[in-house]
């Protein structure tokens, strides 16, 4: 039996506001949770998810194993460092609970940058374990993606426990 998506990942699904032809990439699939909410929105689009992990990449497909023989979702393991997509570009680019994203890691924001299709987004969400660190992140992330080139388009807050949620929204400038 595949487990619901949990409150969060459907709110964020919700923020992503994925388009029925979005090529979305998702950093960290885990078990693929947001690729199943992601692919319930696509038509024509696709999304492909990597995960270091073989653990959760095995546990992403037999979860989305209908979208990925629709065509809509493929699976990578693989490290945000060494993963290659060749000629694609993706309009949307997430990443829910990706530690590198949270303790600036300049590389992996420049490759990010080039996977970004023109017009483009990026999407990190984070959710610390207590609210008492929370607010210090979000100001971190926001100052270090505007040091590293990129505008802040918006941020989006989920009230949850054990601790609030957030979304950053940022694209190349």
């Amino acid at each position: 039996m595949v487990e619901p998506v949990t409150e969060r990942l459907a709110w964020a699904a919700e923020v992503i506001d994925v388009a029925p032809d979005d090529r979305v990439l998702e950093i960290g699939c885990g078990n693929g949770a947001l690729v199943s909410a992601i692919c319930e929105r696509l038509e024509s689009g696709a999304v492909t998810a990597i995960d270091r992990s073989e653990k959760m990449i095995h546990a992403a497909l037999r979860r989305n194993s209908g979208h990925v023989a629709s065509g809509k979702a493929h699976f990578l393991a693989d490290d945000l460092a060494a993963a290659h997509f060749g000629f694609h570009s993706f309009t949307k680019i997430v990443a829910f609970n990706v530690g590198l994203f949270w303790r600036s890691h300049s590389e992996e924001l420049a490759r990010v940058r080039q996977w970004l299709a023109p017009g483009g987004n990026l999407f990190l969400f984070y959710q610390p374990p207590t609210d008492e660190v929370f607010q210090g992140a979000v100001e971190r992330l926001v100052r270090w993606l505007k040091s590293e080139g990129y505008s802040v388009r918006d941020t989006a807050y989920l009230e949850t426990e054990p601790a609030r949620a957030v979304c950053v929204r940022a694209e190349p400038a």
